[in-house]
């Protein structure tokens, strides 16, 4: 099986937005900045575009759930077992 580049970013964004989160992007342009500084401008441009589309997202990216309006208001006792007081 054979991934192209743009796969390849893509899959990564996806891990990273899930690994890290909002810091995703950050750690992929440190990672650019230190790739140019060290006159790797094809990595550089890579890992920018990775940035770019961390920050766009895909529409799986895992949001909070909004379900605690379901939860109930007062907790409720639950059971540990026999002999529980």
């Amino acid at each position: 099986m054979h991934i192209d580049l743009n796969e390849a970013i893509k899959i990564h964004a996806r891990v990273g937005r899930t690994r890290f989160g909002r810091g995703a992007k950050k750690r992929a342009l440190k990672t650019a900045h230190d790739l140019r500084l060290k006159g790797d401008l094809a990595g550089a441009a890579v890992w920018e575009r990775l940035a770019a589309e961390i920050d766009r997202g895909d529409g799986n990216m895992v949001r909070p759930s909004r379900a605690k309006h379901l939860l109930p208001s007062t907790p409720r006792s639950v059971s540990t077992g026999p002999g529980d007081a």
